[in-house]
């Protein structure tokens, strides 16, 4: 990243975030990364009163933008209104995000008046509106900025700002190069997580608020597969540092809509592989507004939808969840999950209160008023109390839960309870629990059967769709075998006489001592070697313990000569995924996705003036150009044609008619004396674009960049349902 030019006026906090000093009116924020108020408290500084918003409110699939603690840190801890500065289209996109939050969806009739009793109200006891906490200040096109006693902001180009006191420039923030934090590509903890069978495993335990913990968050696990639970801001890292594998973790569960619970969503949604999202409707609903908001993005193109409204049970097998409804100022769902292991007396139970008010006093007070009936009144006060793991949240008090109550409750409830959601807790708990970030809780041990080996090789790219008895072959021939980290799996150079697929940890892919590749569960190593009889091309490395599932070379040649649908996909991966692996825009995707997308294309060669998409035909095919040069023509209703873009090595071309379903938008025509294509019919890109959404979501947003240079070239060309899906 370019280093912003610092002074006595400009610090920079992270890479995302830039502190600017002012005499008038004290610091300004320029952008405001989820998270960003707890670095003001923990270091005892008031939260600035002023944010300017960055161009970006999306990085890398990553959320860069959360308005609603500053907000919150001004209006509830400071007493004060918070100004927030950005163009007309960002300020509107914050005041629906906000709205969604704080006032809640609108025309959710049930509990309506349970949230109206806990909502916060000015002091003639008028309900609050958005203006009440917040005051919105867009940028004005006659470039003279916005004054604020004293200080101007100004903006002379998207993203790129001066700030001007007194007649003095104190300097200039770009935000147009801010960056989220990166990570090593070999993050993985040392002794990974072996999936309990029914058990918690806690990422965060904190309040929005608490400076020193990560925001609640954890994974609940359902016979050895996890649901995450509100996941956290960047969740597939947080989870590589607890040693936690992402495909262990098919699941999320949402409990509501407030940033301290939803931020890590989106990140969670455009990721390698498709995730089921657990919530109600109200909160889908709510949740995907605030993203369209933020983001532009629509959620229900990513992710599989399973819907569970309060009174709802979601049926696991031997398992399941009940969703209710908790005590909160917007909607909000908690559960229980219960696990019938067949030999227990009674299924067990984990239940978790989601955000929620358990005040006996304020409780009582809603059934006085006949806010809520008897029945109501006894779920609110018993929730969770026959449970085997009581999971609760202990939040600021006016929305939240105050230890007192906790200690209110009777002994045999309190030795079950585990508090997360934890604010500024006092010190003398009374022998209260407090969940620890990176602690997992088993109620019933992990275990490892023949079904978890079949499951492993049934699901692998090689032998996917091979008929059990061929699966069941494999596994009885293959070993599992542990490892530690640091050990060399496979050496360079040496004899190869086994294939591996990775049961458990992580391992990094080294040639001549650099590294490649990071190989996770699922994903293999050695068929090279078995297939060419060369030595090997590569060490395998072992990051952390774990353990590979070892199949010997006669095993592994013998169903590659009896199995023609295994052999053909070895050889389109030796051939195709050296290529594939080194596009920029896939080269995040695991080993074992690389190979899938290496099976589905094609390669095929092409010469200067070859056309290979044509303007107005039907799209049945999309492309990635390899090698080569290309240029995409346009032609008008007029029939001349001219040139819009040029296209190289990596470059993508043909989405924009799959993905809209229309006719080809260009024609693409090869200029250099040969080129080189990946081809992918039209059947497997949109079977790609619903099991990998990151890749989805990729070709999504540049089809909505190259429609929208194409309305300013050629408008009259474009479908007028483009036309306002663009605006």
């Amino acid at each position: 990243m370019k280093p912003m030019k610092s002074n006595k006026f400009i610090q920079q906090l992270q890479s995302n975030c830039v502190l600017v000093s002012t005499r008038s009116i004290g610091e300004i924020l320029f952008g405001c990364p989820p998270g960003i108020v707890k670095w003001f408290i923990g270091r005892g500084r008031p939260i600035p009163s002023v944010v300017v918003l960055p161009r970006d409110f999306l990085i890398d699939n990553r959320l860069n933008v959360e308005p609603e603690f500053p907000i919150y840190g001004n209006f509830f801890i400071q007493k004060r209104r918070v100004t927030i500065i950005g163009t007309g289209d960002q300020l509107r996109r914050i005041k629906r995000v906000f709205r969604e939050s704080f006032l809640g969806p609108r025309g959710v009739k049930e509990g309506k008046r349970e949230r109206d009793f806990l909502s916060a109200r000015t002091e003639d006891g008028k309900a609050l509106k958005v203006e009440d906490l917040v005051n919105l200040i867009p940028f004005r096109r006659d470039r003279e900025g916005v004054r604020i006693d004293g200080v101007t902001i100004k903006t002379t180009r998207p993203g790129y700002f001066e700030i001007w006191e007194a007649g003095v420039l104190l300097g200039e923030v770009d935000t147009t190069v801010f960056k989220l934090p990166s990570y090593p590509p070999d993050l993985f903890k040392e002794k990974p997580l072996e999936p309990p069978t029914f058990g918690v495993s806690f990422v965060g335990t904190g309040s929005g608020f608490n400076p020193f913990r990560r925001t609640t968050s954890f994974i609940l696990w359902v016979n050895g597969k996890g649901i995450f639970v509100d996941p956290v801001t960047d969740p597939w890292v947080e989870l590589n540092k607890l040693g936690i594998e992402d495909m262990d973790v098919p699941s999320v569960l949402l409990t509501h809509c407030h940033a301290d619970h939803d931020a890590g969503m989106i990140r969670a949604a455009i990721h390698q592989r498709r995730i089921r999202l657990i919530t109600s409707r109200v909160v889908f609903e709510s949740f995907s507004r605030k993203a369209k908001a933020l983001a532009g993005f629509d959620i229900e193109k990513y992710v599989d939808f399973v819907e569970i409204n309060p009174g709802d049970t979601y049926e696991l097998g031997n398992a399941s969840i009940r969703v209710s409804s908790a005590l909160h100022p917007i909607p909000t769902i908690r559960f229980e999950s219960r696990f019938d292991d067949g030999r227990s007396k009674k299924p067990l139970k984990i239940a978790y209160s989601g955000d929620t008010c358990l005040n006996r006093n304020k409780i009582e007070t809603m059934y006085r008023r006949s806010i809520i009936d008897e029945e109501r009144l006894n779920e609110l006060l018993h929730f969770g109390f026959d449970a085997d793991l009581y999971i609760h949240e202990a939040g600021e008090e006016a929305i939240h839960t105050s230890v007192e109550e906790f200690q209110r409750l009777p002994e045999q409830i309190r030795e079950k309870l585990i508090l997360v959601h934890a604010g500024d807790l006092p010190r003398d708990l009374k022998g209260l629990r407090v969940a620890q970030e990176g602690e997992t809780v088993e109620l019933i041990p992990a275990t490892t059967s023949s079904r978890d080996v079949i499951e492993l090789i049934a699901s692998n790219s090689i032998f996917e769709g091979l008929k059990r008895e061929a699966i069941v072959r494999i596994a009885e021939q293959a070993a599992l075998i542990p490892f530690k980290a640091g050990q060399n799996l496979v050496t360079q150079g040496e004899k190869g006489d086994r294939f591996y697929l990775i049961a458990l940890g992580r391992a990094k892919v080294l040639v001549d001592n650099a590294m490649k590749a990071v190989l996770g569960k699922g994903d293999y190593f050695g068929e090279i070697s078995l297939l060419s009889g060369k030595p090997r091309n590569a060490t395998v490395q072992a990051i952390s313990d774990g353990s590979v599932l070892a199949i010997g070379k006669e095993t592994f040649l013998e169903v590659a000569r009896e199995e023609p649908s295994v052999n053909q996909r070895l050889q389109s991966i030796l051939t195709l995924r050296p290529i594939i692996s080194r596009l920029t825009f896939l080269k995040d995707l695991p080993a074992d996705q690389l190979a899938r997308l290496s099976i589905c294309f094609e390669k095929y060669s092409c010469r200067k003036g070859d056309r290979i998409v044509e303007q107005e035909q039907r799209g049945d095919a999309f492309f990635i150009l390899t090698s080569g040069r290309a240029i995409v023509q346009i032609r008008d209703k007029a029939g001349c044609e001219r040139i819009v873009a040029e296209l190289g090595p990596g470059d993508v071309f043909g989405e924009i008619a799959l993905l809209r379903n229309i006719p080809r938008t260009a024609t693409v025509e090869i200029t250099s004396d040969s080129a080189e294509l990946l081809e992918l019919r039209e059947r497997d890109f949109h079977s790609l674009m619903g099991s990998i959404p990151s890749l989805s979501f990729y070709l999504n947003r540049i089809s909505s960049e190259r429609l929208r240079k194409l309305a300013k070239c050629n408008p009259d060309d474009l479908d007028g349902r483009l036309l306002r899906e663009l605006a």
